[in-house]
């Protein structure tokens, strides 16, 4: 029988071309030679409180660092960003880009806004739901997150455990409408925290963790 020799493989068209938009997608990624200016926008409060830490930390980097306005940004000054540092509060109405916008930016910019995150991460219940809800079934993880409960709903699971696995642990309390450590108590046993809501009468939720009695510090 004849025996073809075996022919060496040639690239496909397609291929060459798949290959070739490879590395257009690549070269997006990149920013354009010089490219390092950061533009910090979001909520007025927020903007004129946080700036100069942001300034002072992108600066040490070598950025330069631009506070702006999102009506600014939409009218085209400043458009060529690298990053966006967005100071919002809300998940609603954005005060640094809409979301349609998304699709317009090059690849290379990226910004540091998550929508969702503060009804996820952000806001202390929500938080507290979403990290009991994540370990349920994994307890043996537990030993690296606080565990934490809601009350008025979590009240009997609370005592139960208050008596039990946190015996003599002190506990933090945290009205759920207020920040900044405001309004924040410490209870000394679990026979104080069937006294809650006395000492919380204006408040419908309050979240409750074991407390951390000698925290690392920094300088100290």
């Amino acid at each position: 029988a004849n025996v073809e020799e075996a022919r060496p493989p040639r690239l496909s068209l397609n291929f060459e071309r798949t290959l070739s938009n490879l590395r257009e997608a690549e070269a997006a990624l990149l920013p354009p030679p010089g490219n390092n200016l950061v533009v910090i926008v979001g909520v007025k409060f927020i903007l004129n409180r946080d700036f100069d830490i942001w300034d002072k930390t992108f600066s040490a980097v070598n950025k330069r660092v631009v506070k702006t306005t999102k009506k600014k940004l939409l009218n085209g000054e400043n458009n060529d960003w690298r990053i966006m540092k967005c100071l919002d509060l809300f998940d609603g109405r954005s005060h640094c880009i809409e979301p349609r916008q998304l699709l317009e930016l090059h690849r290379y910019q990226r910004v540091s806004r998550l929508y969702g995150l503060r009804k996820t991460l952000w806001n202390k219940d929500r938080f507290c739901d979403t990290m009991n809800n994540a370990l349920r079934g994994f307890e043996g993880l537990t030993e690296f997150v606080f565990p934490c409960w809601m009350l008025p709903y979590d009240f009997s699971d609370l005592i139960q455990k208050a008596k039990t696995v946190n015996a003599g642990r002190q506990f933090i309390l945290k009205p759920t409408d207020r920040g900044e450590g405001n309004g924040i108590i410490v209870m000394d046993n679990w026979s104080q925290l069937t006294k809650w809501k006395s000492k919380f009468p204006d408040n419908d939720e309050v979240v409750v963790q074991t407390y951390l009695p000698n925290p690392f510090l920094i300088n100290q």
